[in-house]
């Protein structure tokens, strides 16, 4: 189970995109590196061979392209450069690429977002797909939502065996008008709709807005005011007007556990009844801030001191950019006290089964724990040679399914400048020193 503490950081760790820039830079190619036309020329083959040939990639009519270069610190013995390329459609009939090419020519990543010619297009990917094109719906014109319905139901009706489509079908039931000289403009709906007593007493009018409906021959402007940015959910506040007289039909407050956002698009006479839910439990935090497991008798005094001296050495958000800046972006090769870190933000299930732990004083230090593993792969038959050519990393645990367990995991990776394969791992007994298990299954 999540909680909110940090939510966008770990996303944005994930995909390497806000946090300093050691461990991923802009930089441009070095000599023998794959140049710009030949990573595109690698683009367009990738392309061909995974879904279909694409001869106007570069049309600019067709494609917008974004295309960058990094220079990328994975780990500490691991560096590489790549060119980042997104293929970003102009019309929902296409499909968007994205790619990412090491320096060699090697394809690290290749991911495409369907256009709706795409036979095997969800609903779900068409209303995406519009969206990213056209923007919010709040935005759309009459024409847009034509042609997204027209899109939207033959999607439905190739994936109709699924019924898996929540409310996105209601938008097959709502029609759409089309703004005339007799019709109030939506400027003025939106002001009618924030002058009702009942609405946010600040609107943010930079996303609030309103969406054209008809309703039996009635044009209905449904207007959709956002209150201006808080530390929570900001919830829409609902008002629909008659388009011609600027009569308020009805209004109300969307629900704080009311998450179906399609319904701010539509007639509220169209709204399903909500189901029943009773809500899930959510822990509260400590006075603290901390999450409420902060101090658990799980895991040993030690740990939870520890924790504390990491955390006070800064903002969250700086220490976990630092930490990928000096040790790069895989956080098996980072310090045990970052890499708990690292596994706990946003983790309100953190001390579940097995979870990252620390040494304790009784515990076989890392070194000694090194030297058992080394000498169990020996035993096992590795050779020499081979043993000293591969890269240890270091993780701790806490095995919950043995109260009072403590263990050391060594993975031996093998390192050739550009990635890091695990190649074996190792777990000890961190009590006793006793090798557990030689394999993932340790």
């Amino acid at each position: 189970m999540k909680m909110k503490w940090h939510m966008l950081l770990i996303f944005l760790l994930a995909v390497g995109l806000a946090l300093p820039a050691i461990a991923q830079t802009e930089g441009h190619p070095l000599p023998g590196d794959i140049s710009r036309e030949e990573a595109l020329k690698i683009a367009g083959d990738t392309i061909a061979e995974k879904w279909q040939p694409e001869p106007e990639l570069l049309n600019p009519k067709i494609w917008r392209m974004h295309l960058s270069f990094q220079h990328i610190k994975e780990n500490p013995v691991t560096r590489y450069r790549q060119w980042n390329m997104w293929f970003e459609a102009l019309n929902p009939r296409y499909s968007s690429y994205s790619l990412a090419i090491r320096h060699d020519g090697k394809v690290l990543e290749a991911s495409r977002t369907p256009g709706t010619q795409d036979a095997g297009i969800s609903p779900s990917q068409v209303q995406d797909q519009y969206t990213m094109i056209h923007g919010s719906m709040l935005g759309w014109d009459h024409e847009t939502w034509t042609s997204f319905q027209k899109d939207l139901e033959k999607a439905m009706i190739t994936h109709w065996e699924s019924g898996l489509w929540g409310n996105i079908g209601l938008f097959l039931q709502q029609e759409y008008a089309k703004l005339d000289e007799g019709m109030i403009t939506k400027e003025k709906a939106i002001e009618i709709a924030t002058g009702l007593p009942e609405a946010p007493a600040q609107v943010d009018r930079a996303v609030s807005g309103a969406v054209l409906l008809m309703d039996e021959g009635v044009p209905v402007w449904k207007a959709q005011l956002l209150p201006v940015a808080s530390s929570g959910r900001r919830l829409p506040f609902l008002a629909e007007i008659n388009a011609r007289t600027g009569e308020v039909r009805g209004f109300r407050q969307v629900a704080a556990d009311d998450y179906r956002y399609r319904l701010y698009y539509m007639l509220d006479r169209l709204m399903p009844p909500q189901a029943a839910e009773l809500p899930a439990p959510h822990p509260s935090p400590r006075p603290d801030g901390k999450p409420h497991y902060w101090y658990s008798p799980k895991a040993p005094d030690y740990f939870w001191e520890a924790m504390d001296r990491t955390l006070a050495q800064g903002d969250l958000t700086d220490l976990l950019g630092k930490w990928k800046a000096e040790y790069g972006r895989d956080s098996l090769f980072w310090p045990l006290e970052a890499q708990v870190v690292y596994q706990m933000v946003d983790n309100m299930d953190f001390l579940e089964g097995t979870f990252p732990g620390l040494p304790g004083p009784e515990d076989i230090p890392q070194e000694q724990a090194l030297a058992i593993a080394k000498q169990a792969l020996l035993d096992q038959g590795m050779a020499q040679e081979e043993l000293e050519a591969l890269t240890p990393c270091y993780r701790f645990l806490f095995n919950q399914n043995f109260p009072g367990a403590r263990e050391w995991m060594i993975d031996f990776c093998r390192v050739d400048g550009l990635s890091a394969q695990p190649v074996e791992v190792v777990t000890i007994n961190a009590a006793t020193g006793e090798v557990i298990a030689i394999g993932a299954n340790g």
